[in-house]
């Protein structure tokens, strides 16, 4: 050990290093994971209220309905705050999530058509935004009749894809009969309209602008950590670093 080092500094060190270092990386490799909306493990099928919280608590799910049927592409359109449905078919391509309106009637799909069109799902990021290209979201009753809008918030900006660029960027979710209609859309093939792989994906809306669809299942992503994580790791690196300089000593 060098001259004037303390034993005990040496014996905290790499304590402290490796305690900033996992700090800073629980945002980088926080895995959201997948949820399918069906019975197990959201129980009978209801009205779920006017949100519905994922993934303990990195994100929230809210409805609108009404929404203006001319502006198919804004993401402000006007509307009203609506509830949201949950269809709990056993079937993983049957079912899922919809929309009813503020009292909780109407269809229970998203619906493009009848007096509460149209109608959308919010999937929104509470404290973390997600790597754009970890992210998937299952879309059930997508048959020809469909006409489903996605809007993307991320931090290079917001973007619409209308249903040919949705099913451009997906695929069948199954093999035969109802897993015709079920797709599963891959955000990373969103990336090269976006910008980056990598982009931050702070919210994304599913609105139907044709027929009646479900979200049947969303894969959350990894999320990306704060600023303040990526301080942590850059101060724990030097820390480790010398560490292991002064034990070679």
């Amino acid at each position: 050990m060098p001259p004037n080092q303390s034993p005990n500094v040496m014996k905290t060190l790499p304590v402290v290093a490796l305690a900033l270092y996992c700090m800073a990386q629980t945002g980088v490799c926080q895995n959201l994971g997948s949820t399918f909306f069906e019975s197990n493990p959201y129980g009978s099928s209801r009205n779920l209220g006017s949100s519905l919280t994922l993934f303990s608590g990195a994100m929230t799910v809210t409805a609108r309905y009404r929404i203006d049927p001319t502006a198919t592409g804004n993401v402000n359109a006007s509307g009203l705050t609506g509830t949201i449905y949950l269809d709990a078919n056993s079937s993983p391509y049957i079912g899922g999530l919809g929309v009813q309106d503020a009292g909780g009637g109407s269809s229970q799909g998203i619906s493009g058509g009848g007096p509460n069109q149209d109608e959308e799902l919010i999937f929104n990021y509470n404290a973390q935004p997600a790597r754009l290209d970890t992210v998937q979201v299952m879309i059930n009753s997508f048959d020809a009749s469909a006409a489903p809008v996605l809007f993307l918030e991320t931090n290079l900006g917001d973007f619409v894809f209308n249903t040919a660029q949705i099913k451009a960027a997906g695929s069948p979710s199954g093999a035969s009969g109802d897993a015709a209609e079920s797709w599963t859309i891959n955000f990373s093939s969103l990336a090269g309209t976006v910008g980056s792989p990598a982009a931050e994906l702070r919210s994304f809306a599913i609105r139907e602008t044709g027929a009646h669809t479900f979200v049947k299942g969303v894969t959350g992503g990894i999320l990306i950590p704060e600023p303040g994580t990526l301080l942590l790791s850059a101060a724990a690196l030097p820390l480790l670093l010398l560490h292991r300089r002064k034990s070679g000593d």
